[in-house]
């Protein structure tokens, strides 16, 4: 097995999740956890008054203030829809903001949290009255000849450790009810709903230009619209009018992405399809798609793609981290293969200040200017390049990646993995450990096996939220009709009888170990606990190992 260069991938299939409890149970410090997500839910509000959210319709991303959402936040707002990622979830609070240029005259003007509740540093409820009034959109001043109109909105929150909204699932009711109140206009009209038609189209062509052009003209424009229904703004999502005006006031934003959306396939592969027919009750509430809550094993593609995509790419390109995300998303699509996180990137030497590199791999302190390219990682929650995100651009860094976004130290599994971890790299790192002897001890971490056996009345749904706590899952646990514990691999040994396990189980087939040493030689072993058929491999044929060294290490 020979490599020009290594490109290290780490393809970690997102297929595990469990319900431990919101709250986590280990002590912590609960000063003033209430006041802090209080003040950050009071915030993100303020920010859909106007003009506090003009710089974010006009910049995007880069006007939000940091810490108020996690850079992988999730989460729903009905009806309007499911939103995957940073920036999908800011355009949904601010850039859908009414201002008085897009909306009639009218905006926000207050936004006023009138119940709030938070029982632990985690999650928070809320509800909130957004003001809605007419509003000088020169001066900014409220028109109070005017009556007020409110819409209400009710959300529950999760927090990640800094405080940042990591999820959240929020519920407008009667939206069409308060746009109807609001601007004065019975959408319900069919003589309106042609009007609209009408008034979109030189909108959308005026916007969604060059690349981005949907149609030919206005008029093509107006003669496609007028064929699809009008749809609800109680259900927004839909091969519908309703859908393509949300998303064209979202065009100003991202029009590379919003522009599909408001065209005649309701989408596109690289941004995903968000104006098209699907079964409302099923397809917009499935969790298990959304927060990546459960076993996706049904991709319409596989995610083998992707590696060859990134490993078949010749030596002497010269394509970047974020080049190569581009492609994914433009020729290979990750929105259709199921949840998964891909790590990639090239290791490299460190580059340390004024220090060698035996002194700074040597130095287990955080102080030190070394630096790494670090690795890339891309989910299939990823929408551009500008999200990607590094890890490992310093010495000493451990983390954990699971179902759930990176950064998500809610799960067992993560906090326990990334713990053993540690405690496994100090002991080889203060005793005279030899190198066999530290790969057994990762190997161990990767057999740690927290889950229960399924229960003969325990659905599948239920059972894989166990998968929140356990490194190794064992592919018989999960059967419903329990076979001898002896038929699974015990600490990555099949020890016992060669059962074949059966067609449905799920659970680890490889486990893998990759060691980089100071001087750029690699290290890989990998077992594999179970051969296609689904039978426990003998011990003896577990492990492959391939050692060689990393061309241009210290270029």
């Amino acid at each position: 097995m020979a490599f020009t260069q290594l490109k290290t991938l780490l393809f970690t299939l997102l297929c595990v999740i469990s319900a431990s409890t919101a709250c986590a149970q280990e002590p912590r410090n609960e000063t003033d956890y209430v006041a802090r997500n209080l003040q950050t839910i009071q915030k993100i509000y303020n920010l859909t008054v106007y003009p506090n959210n003009v710089p974010i319709q006009k910049n995007g991303s880069s006007a939000v203030p940091p810490g108020l959402f996690n850079p992988n936040a999730t989460g729903r707002v009905s009806p309007v829809g499911n939103f995957s990622g940073f920036a999908d979830s800011i355009e949904y609070f601010f850039a859908l903001a009414p201002s008085p240029q897009n909306f009639n005259g009218l905006a926000f003007h207050a936004a006023d949290v009138v119940e709030f509740t938070s029982g632990c540093p985690e999650v928070a409820s809320s509800v909130v009255y957004l003001r809605t009034h007419k509003v000088d959109p020169k001066t900014g001043e409220v028109d109070k000849s005017q009556k007020t109109s409110t819409l209400a909105q009710v959300a529950f929150w999760r927090f990640d450790e800094n405080g940042a909204v990591m999820y959240y699932h929020a519920w407008i009711p009667q939206l069409q009810l308060w746009i109807e109140a609001a601007t004065g206009i019975d959408f319900k009209n069919v003589v309106i709903q042609k009007a609209v038609s009408t008034v979109l189209c030189p909108q959308i062509q005026d916007r969604c230009k060059g690349k981005d052009q949907q149609y030919t003209n206005v008029a093509t424009c107006a003669a496609f619209l007028n064929l699809k229904p009008f749809g609800s703004f109680d259900e927004v999502w839909g091969d519908n009018v309703v859908c393509r005006q949300i998303h064209l006031l979202l065009t100003g934003v991202r029009p590379d992405v919003h522009c599909p959306h408001v065209g005649p396939k309701g989408g596109s592969k690289s941004a995903g399809f968000k104006c098209v027919d699907v079964n409302y009750s099923q397809d917009y509430f499935d969790d298990t798609k959304l927060f990546e809550e459960g076993v996706d094993e049904n991709g319409a593609k596989s995610r083998g793609g992707m590696i060859n995509s990134y490993l078949t790419v010749p030596p002497e390109s010269e394509e970047t981290d974020d080049e190569f995300v581009q492609r994914l998303l433009n020729d290979v699509g990750i929105h259709d293969v199921g949840g998964f996180t891909l790590l990639f990137g090239e290791l490299r030497a460190p580059k340390s200040a004024g220090r060698s590199d035996s002194e700074s791999l040597n130095d287990s302190s955080q102080s030190h200017t070394s630096e790494l390219p670090g690795i890339a990682i891309v989910s299939n929650r990823t929408e551009s390049p500008k999200e990607l995100r590094r890890i490992g651009t310093r010495l000493g860094e451990t983390h954990g990646l699971s179902n759930s976004h990176y950064g998500d130290n809610s799960w067992p599994k993560v906090v326990n993995g990334e713990r053993f971890l540690n405690e496994a790299i100090f002991k080889n790192t203060s005793t005279d450990q030899g190198q066999d002897e530290f790969i057994t001890s990762l190997f161990e971490i990767l057999c740690v096996d927290d889950i229960p056996r399924r229960t003969s009345d325990e659905s599948w749904d239920k059972y894989v939220r166990h998968m929140r706590n356990s490194i190794m899952i064992p592919a018989g646990k999960g059967a419903v009709k329990q076979q001898s514990s002896s038929t699974e691999p015990v600490s990555g040994r099949s020890d016992g009888p060669l059962t074949q396990v059966r067609d449905e189980a799920y659970g680890t087939m490889k486990q893998t170990v990759i060691l980089v040493s100071k001087d750029g030689k690699v290290v890989f072993v990998e077992r594999t606990l179970y051969d296609d058929d689904g039978r426990p491999l003998e011990v003896g044929r577990q492990e492959q190992r391939v050692e060689f060294m990393i061309e241009a290490w210290k270029r």
